[in-house]
């Protein structure tokens, strides 16, 4: 039996009450309303053209909050907007405003961040805040002190949060628990961040008529003795608050209390504090002299700064443990929206164009290319699969690919499923950053994010800062094979050494999409779509580059062979994907393809490549000028995505070759040929026949001009 009691609010100073008890607010008699209603007026809207307003989330005294979605790539934000009762004073709209602008100038993890504020044609302002997902401080001590450990972690991260907003001059004004909401608390991790500077103000700057010289406002507990004179305030005043912090996170209570707003004013004025003589079990004996620091009256007695006194906090450590929930280790911050707006558009692969960038691309039902593209040679591939079926919805991402990439597919993946946040498990082929980088990102941006990868890609992997219970390792599962609630089957495909001894397939039965990772990747074909042309050469290049050996190829492509029933799509981390005929004509190709320390083997054709390559570079360099056949030459190699394939130990001077020679040689030169003209390719061809003539290499002008 439910025995909450019904909550009802006013529609004038939105103050609840229980609904069973009144009908009319006390305050200013106007009649209530369910609790349900509020936000009614805006669910469903789109706000500046471009946020679609979800649930309600909550209100206060001026403002209302919604979850709302970006439609331009579909993350999420949370949407405040003020009440329209609330602009009928100056102020409100002025803290509304200035608010967005502070916290947009502090920029730092621990500072909620705004993304993007103004005014609708109505006069309503909007602020786009980061979605933050947990409980305020307040909320997590109602229950009394928290842990020792947990708190030091709690307060090292304010204390992060205040020295940067510091460092830009701000004053927070009112710090308090309520203000300190703890992202992510329940899922394993906590990241604490800071709201509410609608009554901060920059250092030296002249008070507004929004917070006048002799005004008190902020909350009585945590006021600094000059703030409840209402004299002129520096950051010191901050730090008292955090020594009032401190005191309720470890001690769960405030040093002064009084039955009135005065009476609490009044103590912080003219009380000293004083330490419990008992406190709760493991708080640190160093955290007294701290707390005592920082609640001293005069200012000058206090730390010095935020850093001072986080060193200080920072020294206890080693008395209070590890906490539940740790921060990680500190890396560059990566953004995971995109840096510009994209308006992304779903396709089919037959469709996919040259604004890649722009484009979620439908392999299959279900099954999405959202990856980025720059141009380069060794373009990456990045996958989603959104499986639906009993009642459930799993998205997995495949290769999540490197920071570089992680804006565009943070709005693919938001235009086809929410938002990272809403990725379920994440699989790896191998180790390398260029496969792998972004889990870490996601993970602790999304802490239930699930990894599958090797025990040998494992190995390698958690050094990017993943979660060891949130991985899951292929070869614990029966026959490789594991079945989703949602009732689709994947099965996982070993290809040991190609290129990775940990490398590993992944194959969606229920689509037939074989996703390869490095195997049957290839160069990019610039400014194409993604399906493979009539070409294997970048095929053929990529597997010479990075493949060991014939054997490690015959091996993994026998395991394709005898998939059943064999896939309908084979989508490599690199390069153009492969469908329908053209898959059985790749895998007899890269079955017999020599690569890796085969080509080692036939020193003697090598040495014949080389003398010819020269020999045309010489040509070359006597028909067009030095420099500038030096200037096709070294273009060939400026990409920087790979490897180069040819080695030079002078201008136009080749030293060896790094794959198979008569593929390097038609790559070298099929580059010099696409930048010059008729005549020009005319003139190389005829050099290119002469040499091949007289080393017996027999090339003709279709392998390395096109």
């Amino acid at each position: 039996m439910n025995t909450t009691s019904p909550q009802a609010y006013c529609p004038l100073c939105f103050a609840r009450f229980d609904a069973s008890a009144i009908e009319f607010c006390t305050r200013d008699g106007a009649r209530l309303r369910p609790v349900e209603s509020l936000g009614q007026r805006w669910e469903g809207r789109t706000v500046a053209g471009r946020y679609q307003i979800g649930r309600f989330l909550g209100s206060g005294g001026m403002a209302e909050v919604f979850e709302a979605v970006d439609i331009a790539d579909g993350h999420r934000v949370a949407l405040k907007l003020i009440r329209p009762q609330a602009l009928a004073e100056a102020t409100n709209v002025e803290r509304f405003r200035r608010e967005a602008q502070l916290v947009a100038m502090i920029d730092h993890a621990n500072v909620v961040k705004v993304e993007s504020f103004g005014a609708l044609e109505d006069g309503i302002w909007y602020m786009a805040l980061e979605l933050l997902e947990g409980r305020s401080l307040e909320d997590a001590l109602e229950a009394g002190p928290l842990d020792p450990a947990l708190a030091l972690d709690v307060a090292l991260q304010v204390c992060d949060a205040l020295a940067a907003a510091h460092a830009k001059q701000i004053i927070h004004r009112d710090l308090k628990p309520a203000n300190i909401f703890l992202h992510g608390a329940g899922e394993g991790r906590v990241t604490v961040k800071l709201l509410d500077l609608g009554i901060a103000k920059l250092l030296g700057e002249s008070e507004s008529n929004l917070t006048a010289t002799g005004m008190v406002f902020g909350t009585p507990e945590y006021m600094s003795p000059e703030q409840a004179l209402g004299k002129p305030l520096d950051t010191r005043s901050d730090l008292y608050a955090f020594g009032v912090l401190l005191f309720r996170l470890f001690l769960g209570g405030v040093p002064f209390e009084a039955d009135s707003f005065v009476g609490v004013l009044t103590k912080q004025v003219t009380e000293p504090p004083r330490w419990p003589k008992q406190t709760p079990s493991g708080v640190p004996a160093g955290l007294e002299a701290i707390v005592m620091k920082a609640l001293a009256k005069n200012p000058d007695r206090r730390h010095a700064s935020a850093l001072e006194l986080r060193a200080a906090l920072e020294a206890l450590g080693s008395e209070v443990g590890a906490a539940t929930w740790r921060r990680t280790e500190a890396r560059p911050t990566v953004h995971a929206r995109p840096s510009r707006r994209l308006t992304i558009r779903r396709v089919r692969l037959a469709e996919a164009g040259a604004a890649l960038d722009q484009e979620a691309v439908e392999i299959a039902e279900g099954v999405y290319w959202v990856g980025r593209r720059e141009g380069v040679a060794l373009e990456r591939n990045t996958y989603l699969c959104t499986y639906r079926g009993n009642g459930a919805a799993i998205n997995v991402l495949v290769d999540p690919g490197p920071p570089k990439d992680l804006a565009t597919i943070a709005a693919k993946v938001g235009s086809l499923c929410g938002s990272l946040e809403k990725i379920d498990l994440i699989f790896l082929n191998h180790q390398d950053p260029d496969v792998s980088a972004n889990a870490a990102v996601i993970q602790e941006l999304n802490p239930r994010a699930h990894v599958w990868c090797s025990e040998d890609a494992w190995r390698l992997v958690h050094f990017y800062g993943l979660k060891p219970k949130g991985y899951s390792a292929i070869e614990h599962f029966r026959d490789r094979t594991t079945t989703l609630v949602t009732g689709h089957v994947v099965s996982f495909i070993p290809t040991p050494y190609c290129h990775f001894r940990g490398a590993v397939m992944y194959y969606d039965r229920s689509s037939r999409t074989l996703f390869s990772g490095d195997l049957f990747g290839g160069l990019s074909s610039r400014g194409e779509g993604l399906l493979a042309d009539a070409s294997w050469s970048g095929v053929d290049i990529f597997h010479q580059l990075y493949m060991p050996s014939r054997e490690a190829l015959r091996r993994a492509v026998d395991a394709v062979w005898r998939l059943d029933p064999l896939p309908l799509t084979i989508a490599p981390q690199h390069g153009a994907l492969i469908q329908g005929e053209r898959i059985p004509e790749l895998l007899a190709r890269v079955e017999e393809l020599e690569v890796g320390l085969d080509l080692l083997r036939d020193e003697v054709a090598q040495e014949s490549y080389v003398l010819a390559l020269n020999e045309i570079l010489a040509g070359l360099a006597r028909s067009l000028g030095a420099a500038r056949a030096d200037e096709l030459v070294s273009a060939f190699s400026a990409d920087g995505t790979f490897p180069n394939l040819v080695l030079f130990e002078g201008p136009l001077q080749v030293s060896s070759i790094k794959i198979e020679p008569r593929a390097a040689l038609c790559a070298l030169l099929g580059g010099v040929a696409r930048a010059l003209d008729d005549e020009g390719r005319a003139a190389l061809g005829a050099l290119v026949a002469d040499a091949s003539t007289r080393h017996g290499l027999e090339l003709s002008p279709p392998e390395w001009c096109r």
